[in-house]
């Protein structure tokens, strides 16, 4: 009887180390489908078709709409991509075309996934353009961060670009308070204005002031 205990529990051992490695292993697949398929999608997010880039970018929405991982690994993925692209040097303002459409596209997943975690490379980058006037990706996906639930944390970042930032991003941050408007924006604004020594960024930090004034939606 007790031998008979001993290999029944060897046996169900046995069936348990079993059970576990094919999980294992087919989480290891699964884990590597959704690594290939992001890495798939995101060299499409470069592309000049804007339908390939289009479809890279749904691709990624709904990769990410499957899991809390999934949406981990695509955001994480998508800001890595961006992390190694030259452009985010500080000291550009008009990126190439190529570098241009990763960044445009890599800001419409971040919005669509209201991806706050990759807020402050955005912030880096806030300014960045293709040399078309009003044709920031980084300043949308703020704007958006900034009417979201992520609004009191977007100003607090904001607050400290004001602070800290060079002046034409702290120029592009007060336009963008007067997006967001509210009664905090005004706070962080007049708190600015009132420490800015620079006369063109305090100009726009008027502005700003003066358009949430105006507006009743933005007080």
């Amino acid at each position: 009887m007790k031998n008979f205990r001993i290999l029944m529990n060897l046996l169900l051992t046995s069936a348990l180390f079993i059970v576990a490695s094919v999980n294992a292993q087919k989480e290891g697949n699964a884990c590597n489908e959704i690594n290939g398929s992001v890495t798939q999608l995101i060299g499409k997010l470069e592309s000049n078709d804007a339908e390939l880039a289009s479809a890279g970018v749904r691709g990624l929405i709904v990769l990410a709409s499957r899991s809390a991982g999934d949406r981990e690994a695509v955001v994480s993925a998508v800001m890595k991509s961006v992390e190694t692209a030259d452009f985010l040097n500080g000291e550009l303002t008009v990126i190439p075309p190529r570098e241009f459409q990763l960044w445009r596209n890599a800001n419409h997943v971040f919005r669509e996934l209201l991806a706050f975690e990759a807020v402050d490379l955005v912030v880096g980058c806030m300014y960045c353009s293709d040399g078309v006037v009003k044709n920031q990706p980084g300043y949308r996906t703020l704007t958006v961060f900034g009417s979201s639930k992520f609004r009191e944390q977007t100003v607090e970042k904001l607050s400290n670009v004001l602070k800290t930032g060079n002046k034409q991003s702290r120029s592009l941050t007060a336009v963008l308070f007067s997006e967001i408007g509210g009664s905090e924006a005004k706070t962080v604004l007049t708190t600015a204005y009132n420490s800015e020594t620079d006369q063109e960024v305090k100009g726009w930090i008027r502005k700003s002031l003066d358009a949430i004034d105006r507006s009743p939606a933005r007080n």
